[in-house]
């Protein structure tokens, strides 16, 4: 038994049925231990959530930083269409990123105060990738200029709203929607020059 399988486990269950719904009897279970078992790496329930949300938000950075990092040569506005598609397709297959809407939208009020600074750093390195994307854009003239809180703002205004229409339409619905926000969004950005 190991530490990472019961994060495994906790990020699901968390994910699906929330704080309050999901204990710890259910994440021994999933794992298939004994309860009293995940007190030899975690000293509560809270001890384990707040684990699990680092991982969630180390994540998030990362495929951030991977999408940058892999396409330097790629234009900005295929690189952040990537990284939009990359976000909005994991809604529906990666526990992770279901688990950080989740706590972002929904915060147990008990731990709102704890998760905030993690969530605020995680959201400040991926704002800032996203904001060298967007300048690259500006100055190659394939975006139009506006001030970068503006570019930043919409991004995650459509990135969230995504989450909140994958949790209300079926998936071809979902798929449509996610295609004309992207075009719109993208229209948006694009320079009057082209």
């Amino acid at each position: 038994m190991s530490a990472t399988r019961i994060r495994e486990a906790a990020i699901e269950l968390f994910a699906n049925q929330g704080y309050e719904k999901t204990t710890l009897s259910d994440i021994a279970r999933r794992v298939g231990i004994k309860t009293p078992s995940i007190y030899a790496h975690y000293a509560s329930k809270e001890d384990l959530f707040l684990a699990v949300t680092e991982e969630v938000i180390n994540n998030n950075v990362y495929i951030m930083r991977d999408q940058y990092g892999k396409e330097t040569d790629a234009d900005p506005e295929k690189q952040i269409m990537h990284y939009f598609h990359r976000v909005t397709n994991t809604f529906r297959h990666d526990h992770y990123h279901l688990f950080y809407k989740r706590f972002i939208f929904f915060p147990p009020d008990a731990l709102k105060e704890k998760l905030l600074q993690p969530f605020l750093q995680g959201e400040k390195e991926m704002t800032e990738s996203l904001i060298r994307l967007y300048k690259a854009g500006v100055d190659a003239g394939q975006f139009r200029s506006m001030e970068t809180d503006c570019f930043i703002a919409a991004f995650y205004c459509a990135v969230d709203g995504l989450f909140m229409q994958y949790q209300l339409y079926e998936a071809e619905e979902y798929d449509q929607r996610k295609a004309r926000v992207w075009d719109f969004f993208s229209a948006g950005l694009r320079s009057n020059k082209e």
